[in-house]
């Protein structure tokens, strides 16, 4: 996630951006999800909104809908493709190459996270080789099913290849295609749950409705809406029509790199800290901050060459526009609001939960959370912008996930604010592991659920099992009942360190995770 650190009240203006576990654990797990969701989505404790709200999110989504055609193409209601969920066999693939600045190396860190997520019946794509281990762990000691895991080539000849998103190379493996067909033929109908609805995968989901002459639902938005809910310039907008400009930090748009060095200065002047944002980036990959003191005396060719040298070390390809905006200080928290919004004959969007996201670093990266209660002044108007955000995207066309990232800061006088920083319109680092832990307790967001994500240099040398022994701590097994204590949800052999903590108070949490991460320790 985007963080910032100060209260400032100070805003900007925003350029317009259109554009072997028991069967019986297995079978109770998959009976109990919710009508429109392979999974359980908690609905306890929604917030009302006024009627003047729901108009206002409303009029706003038609509004963009008219600004911006194809929002919701036509074309998939031709072919049998359509937003949604089933009961059907469902194919997930958690795939970070459709993000802006996001490594080949990393994504292959990340293609795991979601495993926890299938169950029996299901597909889980990865890249080859596979990871047995892994796979074994999450059913033979997590006992969170066995999907069919399939393991997707690409070319040996072609470098380049190797970035291709895993849904296109799906579409380039004759036997990987002709299995997802084949079970599809077989159910009748099936779904494709992705990490982030893409073009790509749209475009896997037409082709195997195409040969096996089913309906195939994509668990997700249609990908022009996704992309534009990813976007941080067109979110800064959205939070301003919809809620007001004091509602975010002072923000705006830059077309060059100029521009951008002119806005860091007048920026300078008003806050010791000023970001630019590579606006379709994920979490802190694009940015890159400024410590000004209050004041940034450098020459604008100097602040330009800067800002240059650090975009193109973050991979930058020159695109444009960049978000240049202050960064808050003497932050209380980062909530998070987790959501679930259905389709619209389903039901409003679900507020699942508030999550205080912890981050480290310059550049405010994630590396874990857990649930947060927010003081009662400000709870329940952060709970009613949240939904109003997330009701507007639904308005628009939007299905699936959704977290929506903010800042929370205290006035001189004492009246809480809320600044939103970002939508996150795919899957998550606190999305991921909470669905995971309500499919082995349901009650895991009120009893305990600590997160923890973070690289691990060099990667651990040791296995799940013996990291867990070396800790002494208790480990999920559903197999034996036992639904808490901790669950990986990467396999620590990449470097990237993944888990939750379930079922435990906070404090208790903390040092079980504590107990973990030093077991790491090769």
């Amino acid at each position: 996630m985007d963080r910032s650190e100060n209260a400032n009240a100070d805003t900007g203006i925003i350029s317009t951006f259109v554009s072997p576990t028991s069967a019986f654990i297995r079978k109770s797990m998959r009976n109990s999800v919710s009508a429109n969701a392979p999974w359980r989505i908690r609905t306890t404790g929604q917030p009302s909104l006024n009627e003047e709200g729901v108009a206002r999110a409303r009029d706003l989504a038609a509004h963009y809908r008219a600004a911006t055609p194809g929002l919701t193409p036509k074309w998939f209601l031709r072919e049998n493709v359509s937003p949604g969920w089933a009961q059907a066999p469902t194919i997930f693939l958690e795939d970070h190459r459709v993000i802006d600045l996001v490594t080949e190396a990393a994504s292959k860190r990340f293609e795991y996270r979601s495993l926890g997520l299938a169950a029996d019946g299901d597909i889980y794509l990865v890249s080859a080789p596979r990871d047995r281990s892994f796979e074994t762990y999450m059913s033979d000691r997590a006992g969170l099913g066995r999907p069919d895991v399939l393991a997707v080539s690409g070319s040996k000849n072609n470098d380049a290849a190797k970035s291709l998103a895993l849904a296109k190379r799906c579409l380039a493996d004759a036997n990987i295609l002709g299995e997802l067909v084949g079970r599809a033929k077989l159910a009748g109908s099936i779904n494709l749950s992705p990490f982030q609805s893409s073009g790509d995968v749209w475009l896997l989901a037409r082709e195997i409705a195409r040969r096996s002459s089913v309906r195939v639902r994509i668990v997700g938005p249609p990908p022009k809406l996704c992309r534009l809910a990813n976007n941080k310039l067109w979110f800064a907008e959205l939070v301003s029509q919809l809620l007001g400009r004091t509602h975010l930090p002072q923000t705006y748009s830059a077309y060059n790199l100029t521009g951008a060095a002119v806005r860091i200065r007048m920026l300078s002047r008003r806050s010791e800290k000023v970001v630019v944002k590579t606006p379709s980036s994920a979490g802190s990959l694009g940015n890159i901050v400024f410590e000004t003191s209050g004041s940034d005396n450098r020459s604008l060719r100097a602040l330009r060459e800067t800002l240059s040298d650090q975009l193109q070390l973050s991979g930058w390809r020159n695109d444009f526009p960049l978000l240049v905006s202050v960064w808050d200080r003497e932050v209380l928290s980062s909530p998070s609001a987790q959501m679930w919004v259905p389709l619209p004959e389903e039901g409003a969007p679900i507020l699942e939960g508030v999550f205080s996201q912890h981050v480290t670093g310059a550049r405010g990266g994630f590396v874990g959370g857990a649930p947060t209660q927010l003081p009662a002044a400000v709870a329940g108007k952060f709970e009613r912008e949240a939904l109003l955000l997330g009701l507007t995207l639904q308005h628009m066309g939007y299905f699936g996930r959704l977290s929506l990232d903010s800042v929370l800061l205290q006035s001189d006088d004492g009246a809480y604010i809320i600044h939103w920083i970002e939508a996150n319109a795919r899957w998550g680092g606190v999305s991921i592991p909470l669905t995971i832990a309500q499919r082995i307790n349901p009650n895991a967001y009120d009893e305990g659920l600590f997160i923890v994500q973070r690289m691990h240099e060099p990667a651990p040398r040791k296995s799940i099992d013996k990291i867990i022994q070396t800790a002494g701590v208790t480990s999920i097994d559903l197999c034996n009942g036992q639904t808490s204590g901790v669950i990986f949800l990467s396999p620590p052999e990449t470097g990237q360190i993944a888990f939750a903590v379930i079922g435990e108070e906070e404090r208790r949490a903390q040092r079980t995770a504590a107990a973990v991460s030093a077991a790491c320790q090769n």
